[in-house]
């Protein structure tokens, strides 16, 4: 428990209402002077009043207010929370207020650091608090909320409990070779593995939920690009004309297609030109395209034989494309080569399109989901460290070695595991997974 008590608005920006947090021990106290009742304030209960400067007798706000015991709070400290109106004057002369009676300003993600250090929440769970305020669709926002709610803590914990009662054993057999029976188990340590790897498998997964995929839409000019982006957004965006050449620049924005958000990248029509503007926005045209983890490649449903679309398709990377015949509302053509038929003007072929994109994703990443949802690049970085000792102790077992040996590789392991759920981590760490998080959070 810290002896500190930190303040901070746990809302930002203008809005009609403002909620300010404190923790630590003197948040009871300091509420009482700013705060004054009639009665003794009970744990969770709200009360309705007004907040005054008891120097001034100055009222700054109407409120309402509560108080947390601990270790019935957020932080496990003794908190207390207020909600003022939304203003950021209100917010901050209430705050300065707090400060003014021994309360700190709190730095990012203090709050949360504290829960952590206290026993409320392991780093998953913290971590996942920042996915689900930055989360952008409902299967990023699922993922994160199964996380906050222990599931992946859970899971690396029933792993971690395997390689204790392993290491138990083994302890065992090095201190009483006589009378502890040989305790390495093939099987344990197989099905462990393979527990391990589907985790790491989820890495692929947790980094699209939660920072989207790149999606660029390249093709000759009038095919229909803008049309198609400004269909996935549901909005007019892209300025869409009959001349060619009207996108001189690529257009990024984020759409949720069937729950992943996605960047979708509008590009300027790939052709022959000399006009220095366009031959620039086609540089970057064929740029956007590389680094995307899809590319859909238009073609012109009421011209699709056209040359110029080959000589586009055979320049991009063939495992990340997908064609699509668009106007196909003003041809009885019929795509032969696999690709999808679709009209962005009226919505046709939108839901093969998405799925399309669904498995193409599928295919060249993995998208593997367990209870949790997907790991993040730190969980993955830690996993594959236990991963790697688990496999060095089975292939230890297999070639018959003693205990000592096998104990070193289970600490490994278990140490790299601990670091996942915070069990086992540094302070560098500790503060680089926090200065992640808003102040006040």
């Amino acid at each position: 428990m810290s002896e500190e008590t930190i303040v901070a608005a746990a809302t930002r920006g203008a809005a009609t209402i403002s909620l300010i947090r404190m923790s630590g021990p003197k948040s009871l106290e300091i509420l009482t002077k700013i705060f004054p009742k009639n009665q003794a304030l009970e744990t969770h209960h709200i009360y309705h009043g007004w907040v005054i400067d008891p120097k001034t007798k100055t009222k700054l706000d109407e409120v309402m207010a509560w108080y947390l015991k601990a270790p019935r709070s957020f932080t496990g400290e003794e908190m207390v929370e207020i909600s003022c109106h939304g203003s950021h004057e209100v917010s901050r002369q209430i705050i300065e207020l707090i400060i003014r009676l021994g309360g700190r300003g709190a730095s990012k993600g203090e709050f949360s650091k504290r829960a952590f250090l206290n026993g409320k929440i392991d780093l998953t769970q913290a971590e996942a608090i920042v996915d689900l305020i930055t989360a952008k669709t409902e299967k990023s926002v699922a993922s994160a909320r199964r996380q906050v709610e222990g599931k992946l803590k859970e899971a690396i914990k029933e792993k971690r409990q395997i390689l204790l009662d392993q290491l138990s054993r083994l302890e065992a057999e090095i201190d009483f070779p006589e009378d502890v029976p040989g305790s390495q188990k093939i099987n344990i340590f197989e099905e462990l593995g393979q527990g391990l790897q589907r985790d790491i498998n989820t890495a692929n997964y947790g980094k699209i939920i939660r920072d989207g995929v790149k999606i660029a839409i390249i093709g000759r000019p009038n095919v229909g690009k803008s049309s198609l982006l400004n269909r996935l957004l549901k909005e007019d965006r892209a300025i869409v004309t009959d001349l060619p050449g009207t996108t001189r620049d690529t257009i990024e924005e984020t759409v949720n297609v069937q729950g992943f958000p996605m960047i979708i990248i509008d590009t300027a029509g790939i052709r022959e030109t000399k006009e220095k503007m366009e031959e620039l926005g086609i540089a970057r045209s064929k740029k956007a395209a590389e680094e995307a983890e899809v590319v859909l490649v238009i073609k012109d449903a009421t011209d699709p034989l056209n040359k110029e679309d080959s000589t586009i398709i055979n320049a991009i990377d063939q495992n990340k494309a997908i064609v699509a015949y668009n106007k196909i509302d003003l041809t009885k053509y019929k795509p032969k080569d696999g690709g999808i038929a679709i009209s962005a003007t009226e919505g046709l072929g939108m839901e093969c399109l998405e799925a399309a994109i669904i498995n193409k994703l599928a295919a060249n990443n993995g998208l593997y989901e367990e209870d949790y949802g997907g790991i993040n690049e730190r969980h993955k970085e830690c996993l594959v460290r236990a991963y790697k000792a688990v496999q060095m102790g089975l292939k230890a077992m297999k070639a018959g070695a003693g205990p000592e040996e096998l104990a070193v590789d289970i600490k490994e392991a278990l140490i790299a595991m601990g670091e996942v759920t915070g069990e086992e981590v540094t302070d560098e760490v500790l503060n680089n997974i926090f200065d992640k998080f808003c102040i006040g959070k």
